[in-house]
């Protein structure tokens, strides 16, 4: 019997994910896809039951001792046979038509070169997860708008790519611990290549559930916004190094908390803006460490 040529590789980094792997990968093998896919799975040195888990669903499943994101998933295009690469992440879940509405642009058109689906927030549990869906914090939209004075991207929760792009690009750079998405998305479009965003392509991503990790995540936003400026200063618009508006947003929601407090409609509508001091602090700290790590200024 002729064995089915792989068409899709989606490729699921994993670090200490068991409180939502099994539900990324379930949402994966219900998919309504006409096309074949194999699905990689690339644990990066989890100390959890991860690796017990992802071995309860027909994966692929490879082990990279290299911590990182980037490490994981070049571990991951290495192995991968599909023409399209998919990249999702262990925190998200995916509608049944997603894989097949994601990779139909690619399938249409020679000149794109990746395409980005939809984001959206998984069902908050608590207020904290409330916060993130109200700010939109991983969406897709929003990084394709081209907000920060660079180009547009996507986030690699919910991304594909042509195999043979990746490997023209070598992948992902591995010496970003963070960011990594955006600058692979830039170097696609040095190439000459276009970026689509299928929003029908939908995947629900969990956001942080504790406000020590919530301030991990906003202050590698920070660093990560000053490891992409280093490498790309001599192509942004020179405000990007001088961009204050994290620095305002501070006392801006100083002066809009007695405001909300009083007419807000519902818990989160009173009392976002000190999680906007919060998201903010983490961020320009960030940048400041990132700055004074990478020596550059970029505060």
């Amino acid at each position: 019997m002729k064995k089915e040529t792989i068409y899709i590789s989606i490729i699921i980094p994993v670090y200490n994910s068991s409180r939502t792997l099994s539900r990324c990968l379930q949402s994966v093998f219900q998919q309504e896809c006409t096309l074949p896919y194999e699905v990689i799975v690339i644990d990066n040195n989890s100390t959890d039951n991860s690796r017990e888990i992802a071995t309860q669903y027909p994966v692929i499943l490879q082990e990279e001792k290299k911590r990182g994101a980037s490490p994981a998933r070049n571990k991951g295009i290495k192995t991968a046979q599909g023409e399209i690469i998919v990249f999702l992440d262990s925190d998200c879940y995916a509608e049944k038509n997603w894989l097949q509405n994601l990779v139909e642009p690619l399938q249409q058109t020679t000149d794109i070169g990746t395409c980005g689906g939809n984001l959206l927030p998984a069902p908050p549990q608590n207020i904290l997860e409330e916060y993130s869906s109200f700010r939109r914090i991983l969406s897709q939209e929003r990084v394709y708008k081209n907000e920060r004075f660079s180009p547009p991207f996507f986030l690699t929760a919910n991304l594909a790519v042509r195999h043979s792009i990746l490997e023209d690009i070598q992948g992902f750079d591995e010496e970003l611990v963070i960011c990594e998405d955006a600058d692979l998305c830039w170097r696609i479009q040095k190439k000459g290549w276009k970026l689509y965003y299928q929003k029908s392509a939908v995947v629900y991503h969990y956001h942080r559930t504790g406000f020590t990790s919530f301030l991990k995540q906003t202050f590698s936003y920070g660093y990560g916004y000053t490891l992409l400026f280093k490498k790309y200063r001599s192509e942004w618009n020179s405000l990007a190094a001088l961009d204050i508006r994290p620095y305002l947003s501070i006392p801006a929601a100083f002066l809009r908390l007695p405001w909300t407090l009083l007419t807000g409609q519902g818990k989160i509508s009173k009392i976002y803006p000190l999680f906007d001091i919060m998201s903010s602090a983490g961020f320009i700290s960030g940048k400041i460490y990132g700055s004074i790590k990478c020596k550059v200024l970029s505060f």
